[in-house]
């Protein structure tokens, strides 16, 4: 009974050194998680959990173990970047399997419209894409750039830990949240799965500018948006919102929470060939970027109000 009590004393403990903020921001975890739950129960859509639990059970395991670290070994910027890191992920993880439960698309997409769009500010997607086939080196480092997105989170969340800014950090989160629930929220009565799946990309220009999300990958989507998922593994957990773009939402979080920190000019280039990286790699309209940046700026202003300056 006596260490019953003693451990259960050690948990209320553990808990208590949580920051408000971050106490804040795992009930908005723990309510998606939920919302997951619920959103494929009512969609009777078949999850692989097996496999894909074991991913989300591992990010609640970091933050605990960051809890541990800031309550018995009093390492707290360390316990900060870990919790940090931990949230960070469990968001993406389930964020991205409740994206898939909205496939197949109940309403319309707006693709059409998009591209419409795209025509009247004098914006070509394949005209664009050809462009960049005379540039394949170009092309090259924008894909590590595209690809750089989430290892940049990571990277953030751990500078903004190390030098011990909590409230940039948990702000810098709870924009991540906000604008994923944002863009989920938007996309999923206005679908879009990006040009990719409209546009035809001559062969060789798409083999010369090894595209992430190729002329197969386009047509994936559309095959989900039409037909659906039999089951969601982790072999279909990609990104798959087109409009507003969550990629570039990334790269203004990042340049934004990195302003004084010594990684300020590196994540500001990186972020800047972001644009054209995502409208190249990720297959996306240029209106996507435009929704991107907007939703950005509308959550950085919801989160300093919903999020004062909180502290320990």
């Amino acid at each position: 009974m006596a260490i019953g009590l003693r451990r259960g004393q050690g948990a209320r403990r553990c808990v208590a050194q949580l920051y408000r903020a971050e106490m804040v921001l795992l009930g908005l975890l723990l309510g998606l998680l939920g919302t997951c739950l619920a959103a494929a129960a009512y969609r009777d859509q078949a999850v692989h959990w097996a496999e894909i639990a074991p991913a989300i059970v591992g990010c609640f395991a970091l933050i605990g173990i960051g809890m541990y670290l800031r309550t018995v070994k009093q390492a707290l910027r360390l316990a900060m970047g870990v919790i940090g890191f931990g949230v960070f992920m469990a968001f993406s993880a389930i964020v991205s399997i409740l994206a898939l439960t909205v496939f197949p698309f109940a309403n319309p997409m707006i693709d059409e419209t998009l591209m419409t769009w795209d025509a009247r500010l004098g914006f070509s997607w394949l005209a664009f894409v050809e462009s960049m086939s005379g540039y394949p080196m170009a092309s090259l480092v924008l894909r590590y750039v595209y690809l750089s997105s989430l290892p940049q989170i990571v990277g953030l969340v751990a500078v903004l830990a190390m030098l011990h800014r909590p409230v940039d950090l948990h702000r810098f989160l709870l924009v991540g949240f906000l604008a994923m629930f944002a863009t989920l929220a938007f996309w999923t009565l206005y679908p879009s799965v990006g040009p990719s799946a409209f546009v035809a990309v001559p062969a060789e220009i798409e083999a010369r500018l090894g595209l992430v999300t190729n002329m197969q990958a386009g047509a994936n989507l559309l095959h989900w948006a039409r037909e659906g998922h039999a089951v969601i593994t982790p072999e279909v957990v990609t990104g798959v919102v087109a409009f507003p773009s969550f990629h570039i939402v990334m790269a203004c979080m990042v340049a934004w929470f990195s302003w004084r920190t010594p990684v300020f000019g590196i994540a500001l280039v990186l972020n800047l060939a972001m644009v054209p990286a995502t409208i190249l790699h990720g297959g996306h309209h240029l209106v996507d970027v435009l929704g991107g940046i907007a939703t950005f700026g509308i959550v950085l202003w919801a989160s300093c109000r919903l999020l004062p300056r909180m502290r320990p």
